[in-house]
C-alpha cells in the first residue's frame, strides 16, 4: 500500500473503521477478534478515500501558522480572533481586556505557557457552566460526576466508565456552537457507550444541526493550537 498504518486501536467495537487523525496520521479501530488480513482486506478496499483524506490532513498541517507570539499576531477565544500586544504596564503575565491579549513585555518567552493556563482557567470556568445547562436539556442532571479540563491533543472530549466527562482546553478557541456540539457529544455517551446510530440520533434530537459543527471541527480543528 503507498501507506503505512500509525496506529491500531482495539475494542469492543463490532465493525473495523479507518481514522486519519490531525497529526496527518492513519489509525484503525477494529475489534478484539479482527484478524490482521481482515484490516488490510478493509485498507485495500479504501485505498482511495485513505490517500485522499491522509493529503488533506498533511496539507490542512502544512497550512497551520507556526506561533510566534509576536506584536499583532492573533489568537482565537470562542471563535473569534483576538491580536497580542506587549505591555510593560499591566500587573498580569498575560490578560484579555475584550479586544486585546495584553502580556507583560518581560514574560514573552513564556508566551506559550501563559497562553495555555489562560486557556485552561478559561474552560474551568466556562465548561461546567455549558455542561449543566445542556444537561438540564437533555434529562441528564446528576447523571455525571466531573467535568475536567484536560491536555489532551488528539480528543476534543471524552466520558470515563464512571461519568467523569474530560475536555480539552483547546475547545476554548472554538466558536460556542462548537463547543455545545462537543458537551452534547459527550453528555450522549452517558446513555450511548458508542456511536452506533442510537448514540447519533440521540445527539441529531438535541442538536439537530451537529453535522455542521463537527464538520467544522474536522476542516478547522487543527488550527485550534499553540
Amino acid at each position: 500500500m503507498p501507506f503505512s498504518v500509525d496506529r491500531i486501536i482495539r475494542s469492543k467495537r463490532k465493525t473495523i473503521a479507518l481514522q486519519i487523525t490531525e497529526a496527518g496520521e492513519l489509525w484503525v479501530r477494529a475489534p478484539y477478534h479482527a484478524k490482521e488480513s481482515d484490516i488490510y482486506r478493509v485498507l485495500f478496499k479504501h485505498v482511495a478515500w485513505v490517500e485522499k483524506h491522509l493529503a488533506a490532513a498533511r496539507q490542512r498541517k502544512i497550512s497551520c501558522p507556526q506561533r510566534l507570539f509576536a506584536e499583532g499576531e492573533s489568537f482565537y477565544y470562542l471563535g473569534h480572533t483576538y491580536p497580542l500586544c506587549f505591555s510593560t504596564q499591566t500587573p498580569y503575565p498575560l490578560l484579555f481586556d475584550g479586544a486585546t491579549f495584553v502580556m507583560h513585555a518581560g514574560r514573552q518567552a513564556e508566551a506559550a505557557r501563559l497562553f495555555e493556563k489562560w486557556y485552561m482557567e478559561q474552560a474551568a470556568a466556562f465548561l461546567p457552566e455549558r455542561v449543566a445547562y445542556w444537561a438540564a436539556r437533555s434529562g441528564l442532571q446528576g447523571q455525571y460526576v466531573a467535568v475536567k479540563v484536560s491536555r489532551a491533543r488528539k480528543r476534543w472530549g471524552s466520558c470515563s466508565s464512571k461519568g467523569s466527562l474530560n475536555f480539552s482546553w483547546r475547545l476554548m478557541m472554538a466558536p460556542i456552537a462548537v463547543v455545545d456540539y462537543v458537551i452534547v457529544h459527550e453528555l450522549t455517551h452517558l446513555r450511548h457507550h458508542n456511536h452506533s446510530a442510537a448514540f447519533w440520533q440521540e445527539v441529531e434530537r438535541q442538536m439537530p444541526d451537529y453535522a455542521l459543527h463537527h464538520r467544522w471541527l474536522r476542516q478547522h480543528g487543527h488550527l485550534l493550537s499553540l
